[in-house]
């Protein structure tokens, strides 16, 4: 079966994508687990960082400036950094899958799916690799069983066409709806 996807996805679709990829490794451990909205978790601890920043300068300012207040200012900035920092890596990866998004073609056949891109980069996952197939509320993503392979995800609206064929031709592979 071959499926020729020309349009580019949703950033929904996209922000669901890179959130699988960061929580790989516990759907490994459990195939069922809800999903982390990692873009939600660094915008909420980048801006309590910010908030405890400008607390803590100004308790600095009014009290006057000792070590322990240094030290935690310099704690609370690191911290602030570092998780604005993660979310514009998001963001960065997010915007580049949005304007390579389209132009796919996924190939399913008995001994692997193919993932070929227009470019010309094109990916074999082999289904003896293949730890289980979920269908997310965005997409349908294919997922390896070792950390070294790709997950292959695509719009949720392929996912029955791609279920059918699963069922008919690997009901072996573990689906989770």
């Amino acid at each position: 079966m071959t499926i020729d996807i020309k349009e580019k996805g949703s950033e929904a679709f996209y922000k669901e994508v890179i959130n699988i990829m960061y929580n790989f490794g516990k759907l490994l451990k459990n195939h069922s687990r809800k999903l982390s909205d990692y873009f939600k978790q660094y915008r909420i601890l980048a801006i309590i960082s910010a908030v405890l920043f400008v607390v803590i300068v100004a308790m600095s300012f009014a009290w006057g400036w000792d070590m322990l207040s240094i030290v935690a200012v310099a704690l609370v900035a690191i911290c602030a950094v570092l998780c604005f920092m993660m979310l514009n890596s998001f963001n960065k990866v997010k915007s580049n899958m949005l304007e390579n998004g389209g132009n796919t073609v996924l190939t399913f056949d008995d001994e692997a799916v193919t993932f070929s891109k227009a470019g010309g980069t094109t990916v074999k996952l082999n289904w003896n690799t293949v730890a289980f197939v979920r269908l997310f509320s965005e997409c349908l993503a294919i997922i390896p069983n070792e950390a070294t392979a790709i997950i292959i995800s695509l719009d949720k609206a392929y996912a029955p066409q791609v279920l059918d064929w699963l069922s008919e031709n690997k009901p072996q592979i573990e689906v989770i709806r």
